[in-house]
């Protein structure tokens, strides 16, 4: 069977399909983030965002993330996948990426890890790009991968056998003749 369960360790909207069969579950930035929370994971960037946390409150209500810089924000949520040969590879929420030029960095969360899942936002816009507390940021897919067993070959071995699986060649980027 195929799951997500997961627990919230923040306040924050449980992950979610806009509509039935969409690929992706959308994650949400928590409700009750602390400056503290954030600064923590960012110490590579902290100069890259300002935080409004109102004089009255403890929350950071939300985040300025500058151009050209990348934030990691702690999403509130733990889980466990299964199957155990599966991972949550995020992917851009495509009005984000187009309207305010936000993408997700590197992110990958293999069936081992059960620890709070992080949301990376790397702003690519000419200007500061507002992330609110409680907004849809980014999807999670949950997909199948394949275990492989990395084994070195010898040229000739590699040379011999790629010939088997095509005639593409090597040469990359439009190599196969298609323009």
């Amino acid at each position: 069977m195929n799951r997500f369960r997961f627990i919230k360790v923040r306040e924050v909207v449980s992950p979610n399909r806009a509509n039935p069969n969409d690929a992706g579950l959308d994650f949400y930035v928590p409700t009750n983030l602390t400056s503290e929370d954030i600064h923590s994971k960012n110490e590579f960037d902290s100069g890259g965002y300002d935080l409004d946390i109102p004089f009255s409150e403890s929350f950071v209500r939300h985040i300025a993330l500058k151009p050209g810089h990348r934030i990691l924000i702690p999403s509130g949520i733990e889980g466990l996948l299964e199957p155990p040969a599966s991972m949550l590879m995020a992917a851009n929420k495509s009005g984000i990426a187009t309207k305010k030029g936000l993408i997700f960095t590197a992110e990958i969360v293999d069936s081992p890890y059960v620890g709070e899942i992080h949301i990376g936002v790397y702003n690519t816009s000419q200007e500061a790009q507002v992330i609110e507390a409680g907004q849809k940021l980014v999807q999670f897919i949950h997909v199948p991968i394949y275990i492989t067993e990395p084994e070195e070959i010898q040229q000739e071995e590699f040379y011999t056998e790629s010939q088997m699986w095509g005639s593409r060649g090597g040469n990359g980027f439009g190599s196969s003749g298609s323009k």
